[in-house]
């Protein structure tokens, strides 16, 4: 991100690169003043919380693909292309989870987030259908789903909805069975019938 100050203040994150070079007094321990220029904040784990003095250059804030954030753009590299994604998904194959469900992951990205639902995390929530960047627990609620990578279900490494069990049809038999099985049994029962009559007559 490329920032540009007129008499500014801001303080610096430590995660900052050495070649990070603010045009202001340094007063230690990342604080800065009386800022006047540009410099740019690096890598994406740095920050610089700065007053009114300062502002993000338009633009200044691409990802590795190119795509610029503060105009709502992130890189897909499936398609390599920059998309917005609470309206364009990130296609890749990974493993189906279905919510009430907590997940746990490791620069984990989910895509095809149900539309309307959300991923927690921590007090914010995100809406896809493509979210990225997930770092840890992360809750999916209930009535939603989404295809993620880099995530497994908190406690264990189970596939929650990879694929459903086939279910076999319970057989019925047909009306045509039943009246065979009727003409049987009938028959049994006459034949023994004629048995024990000619046996009782044969007395």
């Amino acid at each position: 991100v490329g920032l540009e100050c007129t008499d500014g203040m801001c303080v610096v994150s430590g995660d900052c690169d050495a070649s990070v070079v603010v045009p202001g007094q340094d007063l230690g321990d990342g604080f800065y003043e009386n800022i006047t220029g540009q410099f740019d904040v690096s890598p994406t784990t740095c920050t610089a919380d700065c007053d009114e003095g300062c502002f993000q250059i338009l633009g200044s804030d691409k990802d590795e693909g190119g795509c610029i954030a503060s105009a709502g753009y992130v890189y897909c590299p499936e398609i390599d292309n920059c998309i917005r994604p609470w309206e364009e998904n990130c296609p890749f194959e990974g493993t189906l989870f279905e919510g009430p469900i907590t997940i746990i992951c490791d620069d984990g990205r989910c895509n095809n987030v149900t539309g309307g639902c959300a991923i927690d995390v921590d007090d914010d929530v995100y809406y896809g259908p493509y979210i990225w960047g997930l770092e840890g627990e992360h809750g999916i609620p209930e009535g939603c789903s989404g295809i993620c990578t880099g995530c497994t279900e908190e406690g264990g490494n189970t596939t929650i909805g990879a694929e459903a069990p086939t279910e076999f049809p319970t057989e019925t038999p047909s009306s045509g069975g039943a009246a065979l099985h009727y003409a049987l049994f009938t028959g049994l029962i006459i034949v023994f019938c004629s048995q024990w009559l000619m046996f009782m007559y044969s007395e």
